[in-house]
């Protein structure tokens, strides 16, 4: 199975470029990248984990916002071996 890193295939504005960049850089672990809606209006926060994506393919992380998805990823992290 091949795992596709599903930033490329959205489209955030300017505002979230900043927030997402320093979200990659401080968790460079995971693939982080806007959702889009089915108006392709940018909609939610996800991540997954880049350095064993095969592990668990399905398992991503989901917010409404930047911070809560930081949130979220500092809880994993803590959480990991």
């Amino acid at each position: 199975m091949s795992f596709r890193d599903n930033s490329s295939l959205h489209y955030w504005g300017e505002e979230d470029e900043e927030e997402l960049a320093m979200l990659r850089e401080r968790f460079p672990d995971w693939r982080i990248w806007r959702g889009q809606d089915e108006k392709r209006e940018t909609s939610g926060w996800y991540a997954v984990r880049s350095s064993q994506p095969e592990e668990n393919p399905f398992r991503a992380l989901e917010a409404d916002t930047a911070h809560a998805l930081t949130q979220l990823l500092e809880q994993e992290d803590l959480a990991s071996p």
